[in-house]
């Protein structure tokens, strides 16, 4: 019950990352809700005296009684409402009337639902298409990332040209038998020598700063526009095979209630603090009304 209030008294004590007007709204938040309850124990020590000793406030303490509690029911209305959103976080079995939070209750339902209107509503798969193309685009525009791009290209090539060279050195080393061998014998020593050397050779032929140049500056922009097309043409059919609804609806019902309501709480502060205040402030205002009736 008081871990919000305390949250809200740090909030309004959090200078450097809250603005002002959040923390109005966590001072007034937590005036009201030691208000209300201050004025619940005055009406029930109000009621205790008159059982036991006939005591009866007089005319303006009731009237000052009357809207402290009109007030304090405007409050905790609202701000019961708003706990049972979330609270109890986990099912409850003697709270019958209400054994567990709106949201941790219909979680599942909730996951499911919004996965639905996010697949239908949000991901349309051409502009997100459009969306990677965007990026593809600007990836490739970038000097930093073609050049390690170009360097991961060259690197590839290079291991790839060491296999090709050890695969044929591989084929001139397989020399007849008997004779032959006698007569290879020179000419498989140096395709040994070869075989150890496959990695210089393949380093030798393609480490040029030229060809890292030319594939920076000619080979990835000369291929952009094949790229974007690429991204264009299967992004859609890619994306429509990708259950999101699922996917959404599964990482909602993981969400622990607890951690969903700070997440709330830290994000909408103001808002609900505002709800709840406004609830004191109309109720407070219908007790001054309720006195002017004759």
């Amino acid at each position: 019950m008081f871990e919000g209030t305390r949250k809200r008294v740090r909030l309004f004590c959090d200078r450097q990352h809250y603005p002002r007007s959040v923390r109005v709204f966590a001072f007034l938040e937590v005036f009201c809700f030691y208000f209300s309850f201050a004025a619940l124990a005055v009406l029930a020590l109000d009621l205790i005296l008159a059982a036991l000793t006939g005591f009866a406030p007089g005319r303006v303490c009731r009237a000052l009684l009357s809207v402290s509690l009109t007030a304090a029911v405007g409050y905790l209305t609202n701000w019961i409402a708003i706990e049972m959103l979330f609270r109890p976080y986990k099912p409850v079995r003697w709270l019958w009337i209400w054994p567990q939070g709106l949201i941790p209750r219909n979680q599942k339902r909730i996951g499911e639902k919004a996965g639905e209107a996010i697949r239908s509503e949000l991901l349309d798969p051409d502009k997100i298409a459009d969306r990677l193309c965007g990026c593809v685009s600007e990836a490739l525009d970038s000097e930093e990332l073609r050049r390690q791009a170009a360097e991961q290209i060259m690197e590839y090539l290079r291991k790839k040209a060491k296999e090709a060279i050890s695969e044929q050195i591989d084929r001139i080393s397989e020399s007849p038998r008997g004779f032959w061998n006698r007569m290879t014998s020179p000419v498989s020593r140096v395709v040994s020598g070869l075989r150890g050397s496959a990695a210089d050779i393949a380093g030798w032929a393609l480490d040029s700063p030229k060809m890292v140049e030319w594939i920076d500056r000619q080979f990835i922009p000369s291929i952009k526009p094949s790229v974007e097309e690429f991204v264009r043409e299967h992004a859609p059919e890619t994306l429509a095979k990708i259950d999101f609804a699922a996917l959404i609806a599964e990482e909602i019902d993981k969400f622990d209630p607890r951690e969903f309501h700070e997440l709330v709480n830290s994000v909408a502060a103001e808002n609900l603090g505002a709800i709840q205040v406004l609830g004191f402030f109309l109720g407070g205002l219908i007790g001054m009304l309720m006195l002017l009736l004759p």
